[in-house]
């Protein structure tokens, strides 16, 4: 036997005896250890409960389960993305047989800057379409209503219309460069103050939103101009096979490409 395995059970001798010397000692020191271990589990289950549900809700009303977006695109929800706008008519006529098993969400993608007399800010305009609007939830004011495409309103989270001093019925100015490479200048209203259920509010702080219609005719786009589509599982326990369903709906076109929002790749 070696000198550390004699060392080891030399100390582990010692600390087993002394502990049975002193057991009113040795009680209270495992009383302390399981009250602290039992906080630890119940606190980091709490916790962990907490990220889930948090995410799942994040999962529901804003990132959806896969982004179907142009090759050309990158995609990144950490910083700002580079997408490349693309005609869906052909995705959605594909998709729209899966109707019944997924939600499927048209958006269209910029960057933009917000500014008002002497205050500006850069910020992300995302042109929604119905199903996205109705996931969000208003703070202040009102929500979007898509019948009134083309009236050129728009939301903003509470910290960005500080910054800007803004209010409801505010009007600010949008500054976007067109894929054709135009500087587009147009005033829209502050409609409302929202937040995305499940987010907190410094992740989506950069994110303007208005009608799909609104952002496309700022960006002297078609209707059937999209940066990117999302498609959500209606039923959740098939969310994970999302990515696979629509690859293989899509086939192998080369025009697309298919990433995933919530279960890696």
């Amino acid at each position: 036997m070696g000198m550390n395995s004699r060392a080891f059970l030399f100390y582990f001798r010692y600390g087993y005896t002394n502990l049975w010397r002193r057991k009113n000692r040795t009680l209270l020191l495992g009383i302390s250890f399981f009250i602290l271990a039992t906080f630890l589990v119940v606190f980091l289950g709490y916790s962990i409960g907490i990220s889930r549900q948090m995410l799942g809700k994040a999962i529901d009303n804003f990132l959806g389960d896969v982004a179907i977006i142009s090759a050309e695109s990158k995609l990144d929800a950490v910083v700002n993305e580079e997408v490349v706008s693309f005609d869906d008519t052909d995705l959605r006529k594909k998709i729209q047989v899966h109707v019944d098993l997924l939600e499927i969400r048209r958006e269209y993608r910029t960057e933009c800057f917000l500014y008002t007399n002497n205050l500006h800010r850069l910020s992300y305009l995302v042109g929604v379409d119905e199903n996205s609007i109705e996931r969000l939830k208003i703070i202040k004011g009102e929500n979007l209503n898509p019948a009134y495409a083309g009236s050129r309103e728009i939301l903003l989270t509470s910290l960005t219309a500080e910054t800007l001093e803004l209010d409801i019925g505010d009007r600010v100015s949008l500054e976007v460069v067109t894929p054709q490479g135009f500087r587009n200048i147009d005033y829209f209203t502050v409609k409302g103050i929202y937040n995305i259920p499940g987010t907190a509010e410094v992740m989506v702080t950069h994110l303007a939103i208005s009608t799909l219609r609104d952002v496309q005719h700022l960006m002297n786009e078609v209707e059937n101009k999209v940066t990117n589509v999302i498609l959500y599982a209606k039923n959740r326990r098939h969310a994970p096979q999302v990515k696979g369903l629509a690859l293989k709906v899509l086939g192998t076109a080369c025009i697309w490409q298919v990433e995933n929002l919530a279960f890696g790749k």
